[in-house]
Parts: structure tokens; sequence; C-alpha cells
């Protein structure tokens, strides 16, 4: 359950950054702050605000908004257009001349990632997988997913 459940939500995520990937490269002005908040679905801090981008839709259809089909992101997800929206860690460098989306997304097996995050913390649920007194319990750990894809502009775009 575990693994289709990680493996299943990694699926979703690589299809969002794909498809959002594909719609960058064809958006032009993305040094424009609002430009891209309109390409992720998402402003910087993941509040919903375009149910229209094939980011959100997609995230939405896989009941990972905060209301199900619909609203934001949970504590700790974030959707980044690159290369403006790196902050300088390794994992935001992209080759000149192409652009990125980088979905980075809570994963838990049993804690809904909305349900009393304040800090987006990552923590690990035992489950004992035996009825022996004995059996030591089984760690399922949470931890943060990062899908990215990466395709060639076709639309001029100057980086600052």
């Amino acid at each position: 359950i575990y693994f289709g459940k990680a493996f299943h939500t990694a699926q979703i995520l690589s299809y969002a950054a794909q498809e959002g990937a594909r719609v960058a490269a064809r958006t032009p002005d993305l040094s424009d702050p609002s430009v891209r908040d309109g390409v992720r679905g998402f402003t910087a801090g993941g509040e919903g605000i375009n149910s229209g981008s094939v980011i959100y839709a997609t995230l939405g259809s896989a009941q990972l908004l905060s209301n199900g089909t619909n609203g934001n992101l949970p504590v700790g997800a974030s959707v980044k257009v690159l290369p403006w929206d790196g902050d300088g860690s390794p994992g935001d460098a992209v080759p000149p001349g192409t652009v990125t989306i980088r979905i980075d997304y809570p994963f838990s097996l049993l804690i809904n990632p909305f349900a009393g995050a304040n800090s987006g913390d990552i923590t690990e649920v035992s489950v004992a997988l035996s009825l022996d007194q004995g059996a030591k319990p089984v760690a399922f750990p949470d931890f943060r997913m990062t899908e990215k894809a990466t395709v060639s502009q076709e639309v001029y775009q100057e980086v600052n």
C-alpha cells in the first residue's frame, strides 16, 4: 500500500511537471511573477489562484489540494518555474534556453498533509504488521517528493 500510494503520487506530480513545463515553454514574459503564478496555478506561497492551469487541474484531479479537487497546496509544497523562481540551490540549476517546472510535495502514508500541519515537518508513522507481542512495528517515513521536468523554450525570454 505504501509503495503504491507513493508511486501513484509521484506519477501525478511527474505528469503535472511535464505538462506545466510544456505550457511554460510556450508562455512569454515568464520573468513577470504574475505570469508564472498563472502558469503554475498557485502563488509562490501555494495559494490556488488559477484553476485553469494544467498543474492546478492535475493536482486537483488527484485530490492533492486542500479541498480535494480545488484549493491550496499543503504546507511544505511548492511549484517553481525555473530559472526564475530559483533560490540558488543546486536543484534549481537549469541549462540555458530551457524552462523547468519543479514540484515539491509532502508525502505521508496515513496522515493528511493538510490536517494540523503548521510547519510542513516530515514525520514517521510506525505500524504493527503482526499480532505477536514481540514483533517490532515497521516504520513508514514521510518524505518530500520532488518531480522536475525540463523542456526547451519555444518563446525567447531573457533571464535576469
